[in-house]
């Protein structure tokens, strides 16, 4: 849930918007238009704002299965397996991360998604699959 005044925020900064353009080698500008979608370019901090406030909830969302570090738009789920149920709960955070993308309509590429493994003995007998697909 995302605070009131936060939403208002968003709005006003968002809301009302125009832009022109300046012609060279003149100099001259165009006329006003409305700038009918996207982040304000310009602003230092409008895009990185807007998208820690989009991904705000992927946390929320596949946390309670994992550990996850989040840097940009990527992030990185772990989990020591020590039992059989440790694979199962990565395997929970993966189908959530899943259900996450596709509520907020946001395509992830399973080309990208690998799997790496650490330790002395390592079980490489549990398949991770995301969108029906094996990370490699």
């Amino acid at each position: 849930m995302i605070d009131e005044g936060v939403i208002k925020w968003i709005v006003n900064f968002l809301k009302a918007r125009k832009y022109r353009v300046r012609v060279r080698p003149n100099g001259s500008y165009s006329g006003w238009h409305n700038v009918t979608s996207g982040i304000p370019q310009g602003s230092v901090l409008g895009p990185i704002i807007m998208f820690v406030i989009f991904i705000n909830d992927l946390v929320d969302s596949c946390g309670s299965y994992c550990n996850m570090y989040i840097f940009a738009d990527d992030a990185k789920f772990y989990r020591h397996i020590e039992h059989p149920e440790d694979q199962e709960f990565l395997q929970l955070a993966i189908g959530a991360l899943h259900q996450w993308s596709e509520k907020w309509l946001l395509s992830l590429n399973s080309n990208k998604c690998h799997v790496v493994s650490y330790g002395r003995t390592i079980d490489t007998s549990t398949v991770y699959t995301i969108m029906n697909k094996k990370p490699s």
